[in-house]
């Protein structure tokens, strides 16, 4: 192993073999984790021109003081000690797997004498099995409820249940006859644990052994005359046959599965987790992402996969969005579940159907994601506050009209406005603008590029604040356009033309690298990655692109028919 601790190496001091590298800076934090199949010239691009380095690479080299690797004999070796240090380190530069802030209840199997058995927002304790995450509250709860009168195993705590192991008297629970009473010996050890199997099959998918004991017992009870209790079964069993109903798939029957969806952007990407087994989704889960350095979306997918897998059961089989090093990663989980697992990518039928549904669910996530870290009062100020020192502005933004110019093949070209006042949308004042070229000439095929399109709008948007319009009196104090360098300087010449320059700023953003521009500026503005004002301009960018993109297709859809 290679302990430059002092400096950074010569290339020609590399070996050229397999292997993973750290990079530290100078409090000798490791700030990235990396592999690589030959080191020598995965590393040697990093000492390339500064200028031809990804912005996020370039600020790593800046920060990075001292380099160390470890040679490893193959790509499974690799991807293993890759991962390990990335746990033990949290690298700032690579990639960070967060859940939703939503938390999602799970059901609780503790490793008790007697286990106890409970609905739990929290995974506290590795000791004890978890079920879940289950999306909907109600529908884990209703289940809970038929199970434990099913099965009849305890959910009290362990005080309680000492408790009454040592005055003989059962709880509540106990008394209502929806617990077996083991505290107070009245069930065996044996019995306890095959009831617990039992419980434990109906959650892996398993459904046949709970319908046939409550259908069982719903005939007893209406054979003893018992009807109400026998009515009371039988809405159990509907109850359960519409929950189970609910979360059934079509797909064929394999004995576990997962679905991962994934939407990727430059700097982070959404996820979404389907968890099957025997044909019924019995949990998901949703991920926010960001990527780490130079991480493409196969790597992104692989790290979280060995993410999920460290702490949860390998399924038998796994399909995920993107191509990946398949190998390897079969061989890690295999070694750990003990028996054979399938990774793919599904390309047809029922299981490519579900993992493009998980994958609209990911782009969901991702959206909404960004939408709530501006939501509430405090970051909304800060964010503006933000915006208002970075930007430059004479005035806090407290109105932004965003602009987003979309087309098809240079037809059906639509431009949307969207509004946010104090850091929120104000959906009434959003408006949409058909393109027509009412203030510059197009192109030699009657087509007008974006910056044309960016001008035209910003034109017509003008004009009625001049006209004192009541619909569009509002004068924004910043106008945000979806682009790069050419769109905010095209934007910044119709507010000159307009008359209104010295009242109403102008900015934009550009999507791959999350740059802000100003007017007639040579370099952008670099808002700090995850800083409220970049948040709420990207939520701004997506609303507009949103906006914009559903209603060109409206547009094309009309033409179509017509």
């Amino acid at each position: 192993m290679s302990d430059l601790l002092s400096g950074l190496p010569k290339v020609s001091d590399i070996p050229s073999a397999p292997g993973v590298y750290k990079w530290r800076d100078e409090n000798q934090r490791v700030i990235y984790v990396g592999k690589a199949k030959n080191l020598k010239q995965r590393l040697s691009s990093y000492f390339a021109a500064p200028g031809t380095l990804h912005p996020r690479t370039a600020k790593m080299i800046s920060m990075a003081q001292s380099l160390e690797w470890t040679i490893v004999g193959n790509d499974i070796e690799a991807l293993t000690l890759e991962y390990a240090w990335i746990k033990e380190f949290e690298p700032r530069f690579n990639v960070i797997f967060r859940n939703d802030d939503k938390s999602y209840p799970y059901l609780c199997v503790t490793s008790d004498e007697f286990p106890r058995v409970f609905v739990t927002r929290r995974r506290r304790d590795r000791k004890n099995r978890y079920f879940g995450p289950y999306p909907k509250s109600f529908a884990i709860r209703e289940t809970f409820s038929v199970l434990q009168e099913t099965y009849q195993l305890r959910n009290c705590t362990n005080s309680v249940f000492n408790s009454a192991r040592r005055t003989s008297r059962p709880c509540l629970l106990g008394f209502l006859d929806k617990c077996s009473k083991p505290c107070v010996g009245e069930v065996t050890l044996d019995d306890y644990d095959a009831n617990l199997k039992s419980m434990l099959r109906f959650l892996k998918g398993d459904i046949k052994d709970v319908k046939d004991r409550l259908t069982q017992k719903m005939h007893t009870l209406a054979e003893e005359t018992q009807f109400e209790l026998a009515a009371k079964k039988r809405d159990q069993l509907n109850a359960l046959e519409v929950i189970i109903e609910s979360n059934t798939v079509e797909i064929a029957r394999t004995d576990s599965l997962d679905v991962y969806g994934a939407f990727f952007e430059e700097l982070e990407a959404g996820m979404h987790i389907f968890h099957i087994q025997h044909g019924i989704i019995i949990g998901e889960e949703k991920i926010v992402a960001e990527r780490g350095l130079d991480q493409t979306d196969a790597e992104m997918v692989t790290d979280l996969l060995l993410s999920q897998y460290s702490i949860n059961d390998i399924p038998h089989e796994i399909i995920v969005p993107v191509e990946l090093d398949f190998e390897p990663l079969r061989q890690i989980l295999e070694q750990k579940r003990g028996t054979n697992v399938d990774i793919r990518v599904a390309e047809r039928g029922a299981k490519r159907d579900l993992m493009q549904k998980a994958t609209l669910n990911a782009e969901e996530t991702l959206r909404q994601s960004k939408m709530h870290r501006t939501t509430d009062l405090e970051s909304r100020t800060n964010a503006l506050n933000e915006i208002h020192a970075a930007l430059g502005l004479a005035k806090v933004p407290l109105r932004i009209e965003c602009y987003d110019i979309s087309h098809l093949m240079g037809e059906h070209q639509t431009g949307a406005q969207v509004v946010f006042e104090e850091g929120l949308p104000k959906k009434k004042d959003y408006r949409l603008y058909n393109l027509r070229g009412d203030f510059i000439s197009w192109d030699k095929n009657g087509v007008p590029d974006d910056t044309a399109a960016v001008y035209e709008v910003i034109r017509r948007r003008l004009e009625y604040v001049k006209k004192q319009d009541n619909k569009f009196a509002n004068v924004p104090q910043l106008l945000l356009i979806d682009g790069g360098k050419p769109q905010v300087n095209a934007a910044f010449r119709a507010v000159q033309d307009a008359g209104m320059s010295e009242k109403i700023e102008v900015a934009s953003i550009a999507k791959r690298l999350e740059e802000v521009w100003r007017p007639n500026l040579d370099l952008p503005v670099i808002l700090p990655r995850h800083s409220l004002s970049m948040y709420l301009l990207q939520a701004l960018r997506d609303e507009a692109h949103r906006f914009s993109i559903v209603s060109m297709r409206k547009r094309r859809s009309k033409a179509f028919f017509s």
